[in-house]
C-alpha cells in the first residue's frame, strides 16, 4: 500500500499512499500482536485443563440423552 503510488515522485498522492500504508501496517500488527497473545492465553488454558471422564460422560449423556 506504502508504494502504491511511487511512481508519482514527489505528489500529494504518494505521500498519502505512504501515510495510509504506515497507519495501516501499524493496525496489522497491532492486531497480530493481539491475536498471538490470545493464541498464548488459550494454549495455556489447555495445558492446565483437567477434565474427569465422568463429567465428560454427564454432559455426553445430557447432548444424547435419547440414545
Amino acid at each position: 500500500m506504502s508504494a502504491s503510488c511511487d511512481s508519482l515522485s514527489g505528489s500529494t498522492s504518494q505521500y498519502a499512499a505512504r501515510l495510509v500504508g504506515q497507519f495501516m501496517s501499524t493496525l496489522v500488527d497491532d492486531h497480530a500482536a493481539n491475536v498471538a497473545r490470545m493464541g498464548t492465553s488459550v494454549t495455556s488454558a489447555a495445558e492446565t485443563l483437567v477434565v474427569q471422564d465422568s463429567a465428560v460422560k454427564a454432559d455426553l449423556d445430557k447432548a444424547w440423552s435419547g440414545h
